[in-house]
């Protein structure tokens, strides 16, 4: 027994699926206010911990203190650029769900998009690149939640750097 053979997808299927998409995307996107929840705790301890180095160690005279504050100053510099992905990610995050409830055609959709972001200045105006697909656009605002992770990962990385650097510091004052 044969299968009939396999129709080609409607337009307003294939309409739906990528509105599924984009909400799906949006949902994901949306996950990395938890990861800039985490980072706003990791500054918090951070600048906590630089506080109580410079009270009670200062002037800092051992290089093991130095590098506590160098640690301590990266871990901020890694929230800084975290803090500047997560807006970006959330105002992706916004843009797909908004296509995911009022868009209907996916290549005019981003037609539209690029001109609105152009006109803002948000996007610079390349008229001889071609416009990026979505699956493109899809891989781009993935691989931002991910950098948003890992610059979360180095903040965590150096800070736990820092804070040991830092008792050892605290200890020997």
């Amino acid at each position: 027994m044969s299968c009939p053979p396999a129709s080609a997808p409607s337009a307003a299927a294939e309409a739906s699926a990528q509105r599924y998409q984009w909400a799906v995307l949006a949902a994901v996107l949306r996950q990395g206010r938890l990861i800039d929840g985490c980072s706003n705790a990791l500054a918090g301890l951070a600048l906590l911990v630089l506080a109580a180095l410079a009270t009670t160690a200062w002037p800092w005279p051992s290089q093991l203190g130095l590098w506590a504050a160098l640690g301590l100053a990266i871990s901020l510099l890694a929230a800084l650029a975290q803090k500047l992905t997560a807006a970006r990610t959330a105002i992706d995050a916004q843009l797909l769900g908004w296509l995911a409830c009022h868009a209907s055609d996916a290549q005019q959709a981003a037609s539209q998009l690029d001109a609105a972001l152009q006109a803002l200045g948000l996007k610079p105006g390349r008229s001889a690149t071609p416009p990026r697909t979505w699956p493109q656009r899809q891989r781009a605002c993935l691989r931002l939640l991910r950098r948003q992770a890992g610059c979360l990962l180095l903040q965590a990385a150096t800070l736990a750097l820092a804070l040991a650097l830092a008792l050892l510091v605290l200890v020997r004052t």
